[in-house]
């Protein structure tokens, strides 16, 4: 670990995604080009060091891994526009431990607002991240998004923005048969975002790529503009919220899946719905159908953790597997 000027800072190494507030408060009240110094100091660590902090976690020492997405956030927090090379640096050359340090977290609205945060003015350093999605396909859309949201703004960046796509269009039109499941992802919601400039020039290029086959989940009828098809699946358009709120999401998460009698599920959304209540037996179908088993145990409401009692990543999980928390359901 790198010395720190605070030792606050030294404390998001043993911080949940959750982040204790009263620590949080603490950090935000020390002089703000400290802070971010030291935060960047913190990002260089975890590139150097990922090797040992991953083998760290790997072998169930009390190590957490959220440093990355709290230095994210506050650096957002603070408008350091200086320290987006650095952020993006370390998301372009860490993808392999990128899941690891709990980066995908962030990934949709989150680092799209932190994105937006951070590159007005920097639109140049948004692109060049996002013409390389071969590389890191789902951050790349966020900065697609960051990039569209700035063009609705402001008319002076619209044109500027609208040049960066005519691009990337470029580049996708120019590759040959695309096979990775990534990259079509990447292709379909970057159309769709774009649509939403409803610019002449971008719509006649997603025509182009609708015709070259990239976009196999778009069934156009009569007349319809692919751009009409995109804005009528998805017409929502993010607005820019306050960055501090990804703590509130993350705490409204964690209070959920630390009172809820399914959280041994890894994909509740698809696997059943929330309204619905689960008997023992479709408890034991779903495991079947997430982990290939059904000997996932049913937790009874009465056994569920309340609030005084939330589950940490490192306490034994209560689903029965004999895994830690942040190994098991809390993955």
């Amino acid at each position: 670990m790198k010395n720190f000027k605070h030792k606050q800072i030294e404390k998001l190494y043993d911080e949940l995604l959750s982040i204790d507030r009263d620590l949080l408060d603490e950090i935000l009240a020390l002089p703000r080009n400290e802070i971010i110094t030291d935060l960047e100091t913190l990002i260089k660590d975890v590139q150097e060091n990922s090797d040992l902090y991953q083998n760290q976690y790997e072998a169930d020492e009390d190590v957490e891994t959220d440093m990355i997405v709290h230095t994210f956030i506050i650096l957002a927090y603070l408008k350091s526009k200086d320290s987006l090379p650095i952020m993006l640096d370390f998301l372009s050359h860490q993808i392999e431990i990128n899941d690891e340090f709990w980066i995908y977290e962030l990934i949709g609205e989150s680092l799209a607002n932190i994105f937006h945060e951070l590159g007005v003015e920097q639109e140049n350093l948004l692109f060049e991240y996002a013409s390389n999605f071969e590389n890191h396909c789902e951050s790349s859309n966020d900065a697609v998004v960051a990039l569209t949201l700035i063009a609705s703004e402001n008319l002076e960046k619209n044109e500027l923005i609208v040049g960066y796509f005519q691009q990337i269009f470029q580049k996708l039109l120019s590759l040959k048969k695309i096979e990775n499941e990534s990259i079509l992802d990447f292709i379909y919601y970057f159309c769709q975002e774009i649509s939403k400039l409803q610019n002449p020039i971008l719509d006649d290029l997603l025509k182009q790529l609708y015709d070259s086959g990239c976009l196999p989940e778009v069934e156009l009828e009569d007349d319809q503009t692919v751009s009409e098809y995109l804005l009528e699946v998805d017409p929502f358009v993010l607005e820019p919220f306050p960055i501090l709120k990804i703590y509130d999401d993350f705490a409204e998460y964690y209070d959920k899946w630390a009172s809820d009698s399914r959280m041994y599920q890894t994909d509740y959304s698809e696997n059943y719905d929330d309204d619905v209540e689960l008997t023992e037996d479709d408890i034991k179908d779903l495991g079947e159908k997430t982990y290939g088993s059904s000997s996932i145990k049913f937790i009874p409401a009465n056994k569920v953790p309340q609030d005084s009692e939330k589950i940490q990543r490192n306490d034994p999980c209560p689903c029965g597997s004999g895994k830690k928390y942040k190994k098991c359901c809390g993955a």
